[in-house]
């Protein structure tokens, strides 16, 4: 009998996604579960990677979502990608980049996940990606029943009468069933004999075992939630997290879509001195709490898990913020010994440098039409708050037309008050071809009438437009984070290597892959310094020493304006930047500019006058701005692993 024709539902397919080995063709697919993460099978990641995760516990894999936006996956920890039997077969991928360019075809929500309905002859599609399909094909197939080992997986048959059998290349695809336009499963098993026609699928239900967030995702999806396991003994290491309240915890983590620079600093802070380093996605906030789970109190007041949701809590506002507090006071008294909920979710002053917080100005300067001719977008960003969008000038103008609304809008900040601090940070998103640009010697009217430059007034600093946004960075962005992360980990520069002078030029035009490999490199120095300003880069030709230490991602260049402080820059500045840490480095910049004394014991005071006319990027990795624009964005143009 023939299989019913299925009619296409107006309910959108935006958590599909391809998953591009290392030739740049697809091997297989997978399910996104907002906020950021990817469902597929683990031998698609192992075929993506070219090997296995455990000879790279850092490699990526790229991800193409229903868009064509293009990102970059990680699997993260061991426990996130288990291998083994096919109904094991399961990876869990962290997505990064800027999901704003997707042109609103992600999901927001977990409608699209369901437990399944498992009756025979019933009809369900899988989109994957055989070869010669690079874009992908429909298949349709009829379930059949339980199976496999442990029945852990479902059966499905191939549809008579259609076009496109299940094949190679659906591995980790969304078995979506066709009656509801909702994902059941992933197709992982494909029968060796062509003439059987059978494909096997893992049930989101045996997904969850492995991923217990899923559990979560399936209960926010209005569905009915996957079943708990067969009750085991108590892990003595869960403590207070047993799995109703992690369910719990995983539900609150996921429907808040919390996009939250810090958590690894958040996770060191919970830890204490004693610590391992975070080795999966900065991103990966349920990695994070997985991980803590299992980490026991062993001695400290308060077991780490608490410790952070209590943080997190602190810094999400609203109702959000409010139930994360509650499920801290409701674990709190389980611990052993109990702990008093109320230090922890007290709001306080996050310390740092002499007590700064920051709120940040920040000017996005973008390249428009015609040429030599610049958009600017402002806002303001209170230290661990989102940030806000104050201005949008639609009007591409030169760049004195704009350097004097920067200067009004700085002016009109203060004269508002619209800081809650004196400690304001004025920081310029800027392209390449301006990062040598001085904005900190913008003027600042006194109320005398003088003139100052604004970075002797306030710490002024540059990020890269491009290492934020561009596709071509997505690939890269991970050793820009690693060195982040050993900045932040470092109570002071100090350390051999870690701040690299580069005092002239190399002449010859040959230094950029030497220069590149000794920056790119684990152990390579995570602050620059120059006694040169940049240049702007030429095609095919760039600025040897300043570009190649972007493109290995690190994280603080400073530099000389001028040639002639370039000597004293290169001298002086280094034994500076090394008494700083990662919060106190933009602090120790602007005192150089003003000339003051240095932080380092035993310094000698500079004359009268002596402050450095010093460009500087700072680039933080965990304070990633959100990068969707103020204005709606343009419409789209129009047996062997499966």
């Amino acid at each position: 009998m023939a299989a019913e024709p299925v009619v296409r539902t107006a309910v959108t397919d935006d958590w599909q996604v391809s998953i591009l080995g290392p030739a740049g063709n697809p091997v297989g697919g997978g399910v996104i579960v907002p906020p950021r993460y990817v469902l597929t099978c683990a031998h698609v990641v192992t075929s993506a990677m070219g090997g296995r995760l455990e000879d790279d516990p850092h490699a990526t894999v790229t991800v193409t979502l229903r868009s064509g936006l293009k990102l970059t996956g990680s699997p993260g920890g061991g426990h996130r990608y288990t291998g083994g039997s096919h109904h094991e077969d399961v990876s869990v991928l962290t997505l990064h980049g800027d999901l704003g360019q997707a042109n609103g075809q992600f999901p927001t929500s977990h409608a699209h996940l369901s437990t399944g309905v498992y009756t025979a002859k019933r009809p369900m599609q899988v989109y994957g990606y055989p070869q010669g399909q690079p874009h992908g094909v429909w298949a349709d197939c009829l379930m059949a029943g339980r199976g496999g080992p442990e029945s852990a997986l479902i059966q499905l048959n191939d549809a008579p009468d259609t076009g496109r059998r299940v094949a190679r290349g659906y591995s980790g695809c969304g078995v979506r069933d066709a009656a509801t336009s909702r994902v059941a499963g992933l197709a992982v098993l494909r029968d060796r004999s062509p003439e059987a026609g059978v494909t096997w699928m893992i049930p989101l239900e045996r997904l969850a075992r492995d991923w217990p967030p899923l559990r979560a995702a399936l209960a926010l999806s209005g569905d009915r939630p996957a079943p708990l396991p067969a009750p085991q003994p108590p892990d003595p290491d869960d403590g207070p997290f047993d799995d109703e309240a992690m369910d719990d915890l995983y539900r609150l983590l996921l429907d808040g879509r919390l996009a939250m620079p810090g958590l690894v600093a958040l996770r060191d802070d919970a830890l204490g001195p004693v610590r391992r380093p975070w080795q999966g996605s900065p991103e990966d906030i349920l990695g994070i709490v997985h991980d803590l789970r299992h980490i026991a109190q062993a001695g400290r007041p308060v077991p780490p898990l608490l410790t952070f949701v209590a943080a997190l809590s602190r810094r999400v506002p609203g109702p959000r913020g409010q139930e994360l507090a509650r499920w801290v006071r409701g674990r709190a008294g389980h611990c052993t010994p109990a702990v008093d909920p109320g230090p922890l979710l007290e709001r306080r002053v996050r310390p740092g440098g002499a007590g700064t917080r920051w709120t940040y100005a920040t000017f996005r300067v973008t390249p428009a039409s015609p040429s030599r001719h610049y958009l600017l977008d402002v806002f303001r960003q209170h230290e661990g708050a989102p940030r806000e969008a104050v201005q949008q000038y639609t009007e591409a103008m030169r760049l004195a037309r704009l350097e004097r609304l920067v200067v009004d809008e700085i002016i009109r900040m203060r004269r508002e008050k619209a800081i809650d601090s004196p400690d304001l940070f004025v920081e310029f998103v800027l392209p390449r071809e301006l990062l040598g640009r001085p904005v900190d010697g913008l003027p600042i009217t006194t109320p005398s009438g003088a003139e100052v430059r604004l970075g002797v007034v306030h710490p002024v600093a540059v990020r890269s437009l491009e290492r934020q946004n561009a596709s071509e960075w997505v690939d890269w962005v991970h050793n820009w984070s690693r060195k982040w992360d050993r900045m932040k980990a470092l109570s002071a520069l100090s350390g051999e290597g870690v701040v690299a002078v580069v005092p002239a030029r190399n002449q010859d035009g040959s230094s950029y892959e030497a220069l590149f490999s000794a920056l790119y490199a684990d152990d390579g120095p995570l602050a620059l310094v120059l006694g040169f300003p940049p240049r702007v880069p030429r095609r095919r030709a760039p600025d040897a020493e300043f570009d190649a230490a972007l493109d290995a991602g690190v994280p603080a260049l400073v530099w000389a304006h001028e040639e002639q402080d370039g000597p004293s820059v290169a001298t002086d500045l280094p034994d500076r930047l090394r008494a700083a840490g990662a919060r106190t480095l933009p602090g120790e910049v602007l005192r150089a500019r003003r000339g003051e004394w240095s932080s380092r014991p035993g310094a000698a005071r500079p004359r009268v006058g002596g402050g450095l006319r010093l460009g500087f990027l700072w680039d933080p990795f965990d304070r990633l701005p959100p990068h969707t624009p103020l204005t709606p964005p343009a419409p789209a143009p129009g047996g062997a692993p499966s």
